[in-house]
């Protein structure tokens, strides 16, 4: 769980996949592998395990609410580092700190 410190002055909070209640947690690897599968046209026939959609959930950073939702986190990479988070609300990026709990 991690805490989202938006430069607005708003705080969130912000799941990560192994916090989210099971039956949560089976619909966001639900959809995930939808996604994984839908990028990966090439092969029809291979099925996701639940651990690679979990380690590509992890390795991207996703955080969601405690419904399931994605949240509007996006990392801008430099150099394979981060080089600064922002949280998206409407049309406005706000750049915003994250602290695990």
């Amino acid at each position: 769980m991690k805490r989202i410190e938006i430069s607005n002055g708003e705080i969130r909070i912000g799941y990560e996949i192994n916090d989210l209640h099971p039956e949560v947690k089976e619909g966001v690897i639900g959809s995930h592998r939808l996604f994984l599968e839908y990028l990966d046209e090439e092969d029809e026939q291979y099925e996701y395990t639940d651990e690679e959609v979990i380690d590509s959930i992890e390795i991207n950073g996703y955080l969601f609410d405690e419904t399931g939702c994605s949240l509007p986190v996006v990392y801008h990479m430099v150099e394979n580092k981060i080089a600064k988070t922002v949280y998206n609300i409407g049309d406005s990026q706000y750049e915003c700190t994250l602290t695990q709990l």
